[in-house]
């Protein structure tokens, strides 16, 4: 009998061990899936950071012919001296291939940036394509950011799938080109703090 005893505490026992030791590795394998996730997270977005300060240095000493149109709502067009004609201006520009998902974020910081700097200052520049429906959107948000079109292909940028600031001149010349992203969105402020020390500070 207490043999039978015995026998019956050890099996208890051992199933107590055998169902800790799963329970435990279930916890490992999940803190393990974790901790991978949080590594391909980093990873990501260290080749996103990568990546985009490439097309900065790529884009950096681009220069915007003189003579490149730029499209009112209304249809009027104008050049850059005209567009600069009181200073530089900030620039938002949405090439023609970038998704709406893409830019969603920026065009929120866009209307914390203009409560810093004045919106007279900054100019959304969207694909001719997109000019109507990029005005409607910020007409919806009741935003005051004037939005232009233009033929992208004349610019010469070669960003294609990202949005992108820049400092316009009336002599057409670019400066402070920055693609922001998505993955530290601290960075692009830092970046709007710049320029508007070094060109919209009162």
């Amino acid at each position: 009998m207490k043999n039978i005893y015995m026998s019956a505490l050890f099996l208890m026992g051992l199933g107590l061990a055998v169902s800790y030791s799963i329970n435990n590795n279930k916890q490992n394998k999940e803190q393990l899936s974790i901790l991978q996730k949080n590594i391909d997270f980093n990873s990501n977005r260290l080749k996103a950071s990568h990546e985009l300060r490439l097309l900065e240095f790529k884009n950096r000493l681009s220069r915007i012919s003189s003579t490149s149109l730029y499209k009112k709502i209304t249809g009027d067009l104008v050049t850059s001296s005209v567009l600069c004609n009181n200073g530089e201006k900030l620039i938002f520009s949405i090439p023609e291939s970038v998704c709406n998902t893409c830019h969603e974020n920026t065009f929120k910081q866009l209307e914390k940036i203009s409560e810093s700097i004045d919106p007279k200052n900054i100019l959304v520049l969207v694909d001719n394509s997109k000019l109507r429906s990029t005005y409607v959107e910020f007409q919806e948000r009741k935003s005051n950011i004037n939005v232009m079109g233009v033929n992208f292909k004349e610019l010469g940028f070669d960003i294609h799938y990202v949005p992108f600031f820049f400092i316009l001149s009336p002599d057409s010349s670019v400066k402070n080109l920055f693609v922001p992203n998505s993955f530290d969105p601290e960075l692009t402020f830092n970046y709007i703090e710049v320029v508007k020390k070094n060109y919209f500070q009162l």
